[in-house]
């Protein structure tokens, strides 16, 4: 398998161009309209399921740009066309376990494709599918009994608010 680091650049690579007015002027033009979420993410879907991008450097790059044109037609209007979705509980849940999904997807990656080898059966869609869900699952479990203490210690090293009469 070939990994990347293709989701970070290019996520660090839309955030510069999103800060230019030239930049974002471009990118609201190409996925900036109503229906340009919904259709970068059917984008992502054919593109996970007509190909194997965990083997192949171009596919890794073809699917991981097109999840950031989603990110882009999520992010420059909030009226766009997933936003009912985006505001949904098991979503916004998802936003707040999103850290431990970044930090343990490899950990859930690895062994369940060597499963799914193993097993003979491994299309890149299913794949996906059960990556996300049970990384979703192990990120929740870390946040319960694990980062939420910290966030809870967090507080006691916190300025003291100054009230104002």
């Amino acid at each position: 398998m070939v990994y990347l680091p293709a989701g970070l650049l290019l996520g660090v690579l839309l955030a510069h161009v999103l800060h230019s007015r030239r930049g974002y002027d471009l990118m609201r033009t190409l996925v900036g309209g109503r229906f340009g979420s919904p259709t970068a993410l059917v984008l992502v879907l054919v593109g996970l399921a007509v190909m194997d991008a965990m083997e192949h450097p171009w596919g890794v790059l073809t699917v991981v740009g097109l999840m950031t044109l989603l990110v882009a037609a999520c992010v420059l209007r909030e009226d766009h066309g997933l936003a009912g979705l985006l505001c949904a509980r098991p979503v916004n849940w998802i936003g707040t376990v999103s850290y431990g999904m970044y930090l343990l997807h490899m950990l859930v990656l690895v062994p369940l494709a060597k499963l799914l080898d193993r097993l003979g059966y491994n299309p890149p869609l299913l794949r996906f599918v059960l990556v996300v869900g049970v990384t979703v699952l192990v990120a929740s479990a870390s946040y319960r009994w694990f980062e939420s203490n910290f966030l809870r210690q967090k507080r006691r090293f916190e300025p003291a608010q100054v009230s104002t009469a």
